[in-house]
This record gives C-alpha cells, sequence and structure tokens, in this order.
C-alpha cells in the first residue's frame, strides 16, 4: 500500500467540539424519486436545511433500481471504462440537479444497494471480478460530476465513499472477506485520487455485528492490512437496535478511540447510518423514534472523534408493518411527516452555530447538555428511563420546548418552577447571565421519580 495517498486528517482526542455545524448532516436520502416522479418532495426537504445527503439506497418509483448505483450507470463491467457511451447517466444527473437545487450537497457512495432477495439472486453485491476495471468506471463517474466528462458537470461534490458494508454478506457477496476488499479499496482509493486529489474518500461504511455497535473484529482486520493509508474518513454504521441511544455507546467509543490509537490513525469518524425503525423489535411508535434520533444526535456530540452523522432513512421504503427495513425513515412511505422529521428539523434550526459545552448527570437518573449560541444558552435534557422525573424548586424565567416543538410542562409556584422530564429531550433556552446559576440549580434539585 506505499503508492497509496496518506490523508493530512488529524483529530486532537484531547479536546472538545468547539462549535457545530449541524452535527446531523444529512440522511440516506435524496429529494425527489425520479423525473417521473408524480410527487415532487423537494420543498419540504429544502427545508430541513441539510448540509449533506448520501446516495445510498435511492430509489426510483420501482423500489428494486437505485438509479445512484455503479451497476446502474455502467452496466457492463467488462466493457471499455473510457468510452462514454457505454455509461447512462441521465436519470442521477436529474436526481443529483434536484438536490443541490435544495440547498444539500452531495455524498456519492459508489457501489451498491441491498438486494432483499434469496442467495441465488443477489446480482449486483458480487464481488467484482476485475477491481482494476472496477476502479476505472468509479473514475469515470467522478470525471462525469466533478470535471464535466461525458457531456457532465462540475457539481465538486466533495465526498466519495467506496462500496457500502463490506463486512455484510448481503454487500460483499457470498462471503465478507476483509483482505478482498482491501484489494478493491486499495485500487479504487488510487484511481479517485488520480481523478480528484482534493476530495476526501471514505471506505465503505462497516455494519454494526450482533453483539456491539461496531464489528471490532472487521475493523481489526482492515486496521492490519493498511486502512489508514487508503482513505481519509472512518466510516461506521453502528445501529443501536432497540436499546436506547445511550446504552453501552461511551463504552462502545471508548474501546473504538484506543482501538485507532493503537493503530496510530488519527482521522475523524463518521457515522454515516445510524437509525431506528418503527417495529415490534426496535421501537414500538413513531414518537419514540424521534427520541432515539434526538439522543442518539446529542449522545454523539460529547465524543471528539465523531465528526459527523448521518441518519437513515429519509423515507420509510414500504408500508409492510412485518418488515422492519421498511420503517427507518423520518417521513412515511406516503410522504407524511413522522415525528422524527420535526424533531430533526428543530435540532438543525436551534444548534446551527452553537458551541458544546459538556454534559452533566442530573437527579433522579437524567442528562443535560449545555450549549452557548452567540445571544444565550441552551439547554437540553432528559429522562435516561421511560419514566418521568420531576425537578422541583428551579427559580428561574425560562423559554422552554420539546425536541419536537411542543411546549414542555413546566408548573410556576411563586418564585420557582417544577419541570417534568421524560425519554423526550427539552430544550431550556437561558440569557448567558442566568446559565451557571441555572444549571447549578438544576444540579441540586429535588427529582421526584415515577410521576
Amino acid at each position: 500500500m506505499q503508492d497509496c495517498k496518506r490523508a493530512q486528517v488529524t483529530v486532537d482526542f484531547s479536546k472538545g467540539r468547539g462549535k457545530l455545524r449541524k452535527l446531523l448532516h444529512g440522511v440516506n436520502y435524496m429529494p425527489n424519486i425520479s423525473s417521473q416522479s408524480i410527487f415532487d418532495f423537494s420543498e419540504d426537504y429544502a427545508k430541513m436545511h441539510f448540509t449533506v445527503a448520501r446516495t445510498h439506497d435511492q430509489a426510483l418509483n420501482n423500489a428494486g433500481q437505485r438509479i445512484v448505483d455503479t451497476h446502474l450507470i455502467f452496466s457492463r463491467f467488462d466493457a471499455d471504462a473510457e468510452d462514454e457511451k457505454n455509461y447512462f447517466f441521465d436519470a442521477t444527473d436529474h436526481l443529483l440537479q434536484t438536490t443541490l437545487k435544495c440547498g444539500t450537497q452531495i455524498y456519492y457512495r459508489l457501489g451498491t444497494s441491498i438486494e432483499h432477495t434469496l442467495d441465488d439472486h443477489h446480482f449486483n453485491t458480487r464481488v467484482p471480478a476485475d477491481f482494476q476495471q472496477y476502479a476505472k468506471i468509479l473514475s469515470g463517474i467522478i470525471r462525469h460530476y466533478n470535471y464535466g466528462w461525458a457531456n457532465g458537470f462540475h457539481m465538486n461534490i466533495p465526498i466519495w465513499e467506496i462500496w457500502n458494508e463490506p463486512n455484510s454478506n448481503n454487500f460483499w457477496y457470498p462471503q465478507a472477506d476483509a483482505g478482498a476488499y482491501m484489494a478493491l479499496l486499495h485500487a479504487a482509493y488510487r484511481a479517485i485520487n488520480a481523478a480528484a486529489p482534493e476530495v476526501p474518500v471514505l471506505h465503505g461504511g462497516i455494519a454494526c455485528c450482533r453483539e456491539h455497535r461496531i464489528n471490532f473484529g472487521f475493523m481489526e482486520q482492515l486496521f492490519e492490512r493498511g486502512l489508514s493509508d487508503c482513505c481519509d474518513i472512518i466510516n461506521l454504521h453502528p445501529y443501536s437496535g432497540p436499546n436506547v441511544p445511550e446504552t453501552e455507546f461511551d463504552a462502545t467509543f471508548d474501546r473504538f478511540a484506543e482501538m485507532m490509537r493503537r493503530h496510530r490513525c488519527a482521522k475523524p469518524v463518521w457515522l454515516t447510518e445510524l437509525g431506528t425503525p418503527v417495529h415490534s423489535r426496535f421501537v414500538p411508535t413513531e414518537t419514540e423514534q424521534a427520541f432515539h434520533l434526538a439522543r442518539h444526535w446529542l449522545t454523539s456530540m460529547k465524543r471528539p472523534e465523531i465528526e459527523r452523522l448521518y441518519w437513515y432513512d429519509f423515507r420509510d421504503d414500504g408500508d409492510d408493518p412485518a418488515n422492519f427495513e421498511h420503517h427507518f425513515g423520518i417521513i412515511a412511505a406516503d410522504f407524511r411527516l413522522k415525528p422524527a422529521y420535526h424533531a430533526c428539523r428543530e435540532m438543525n434550526r436551534q444548534l446551527a452555530g452553537a458551541e458544546y459545552r459538556g454534559e452533566s448527570a442530573i437527579p433522579g437518573g437524567g442528562r443535560l447538555i449545555r450549549f452557548e449560541r452567540p445571544d444565550d444558552t441552551l439547554f437540553l435534557l432528559w429522562s435516561d428511563a421511560r419514566q418521568t422525573r420531576l425537578l422541583r424548586g428551579i427559580g428561574f424565567d425560562l423559554t422552554e420546548t420539546t425536541m419536537t416543538g411542543l411546549p414542555c410542562p413546566l408548573f410556576r409556584k411563586q418564585d420557582t418552577i417544577d419541570l417534568t422530564i421524560g425519554p423526550e429531550p427539552v430544550q431550556l433556552l437561558l440569557a448567558k447571565a442566568d446559565a451557571d446559576r441555572f444549571q447549578q440549580a438544576l444540579l441540586h434539585s429535588t427529582a421526584l421519580i415515577g410521576i
């Protein structure tokens, strides 16, 4: 791997996060379905103010066809990768142009979407037969969108990812193989560096395993085979399943940070898939899904190694109640806005440009996170458990909402208030002059459990 470019991006694990610019950078979906779509969601999509949209699992009206996938742009992998006639860009061109019009930048996943089919029908997730040829095809796609090749564009797409979840048999069919994936990554990284040396490259996001949020065994194999020299950003998919976001989060990322230090990898970490479906195996209601989104977001903020977070997914894949893959979205399959949509929009609005100032435990088993904004201080707090906590005797005037934009229950008693908190994060806005006194009062308040 000596001829790979070594990334110059570094992270100082001893420093805090500083100012945030929408830590929830985006979602795995883009605003419209196709150029022939009867429903254009661009206007509501633009209201989310997503920084970036990842192209993974972007569907046509036919959900089995993803127009961003490499095999749909270049269908015959044995054809001449230098001949523009062998590429079909039209449908993808329309999609990416619409996304940019929404004010959202593009994060392009090169590879293929998941195939929910029988094993013997995994046509597109099979390992490419010729890694060098595959790398040439990827280079052609990049040149089309960033440098105008093949009647293309100068979109300056700033992020490119090589494959998706190569540790999963669903994507690296028929059997995940760290050595084989590293051979592909090596070839593709060199090709992308030659075509677009200025843009960062991510390895394929690593799926969590059954036991942990991070597949430590597979990551160890990648590091041992030179991962740090063939990517610019570490890419993880740490789904939490039915557990609340805080469960094992710190322990997991403490362990992963130690692994990175051991391998002398000082690169930023992006969580490019993170989500919770509304399903009996995960969370039972859309409201709880919204809580999970907000608390995942907030819990990630204190980790200095985590630079970005992308929610999976923007829109539900379908409406089958038995299929949990259909219910990851923050909007429904019929484009109805779910509570998670409102929570996401509210947090993007409130926290843009804020400075993270730390986390504290609050009486009765709750959490408080503090942010400084130019003109005021914002506190977010919630109960770790499903029970609510009554915080009694807090003597400050507050502006308060929940993360879904609804008023939270405050009970004023002369010069004090009683504040009820539950699993949904509550926003409390204070003048800077009152912030320190409020925080001390809150941490020393009386907590009554199970109200």
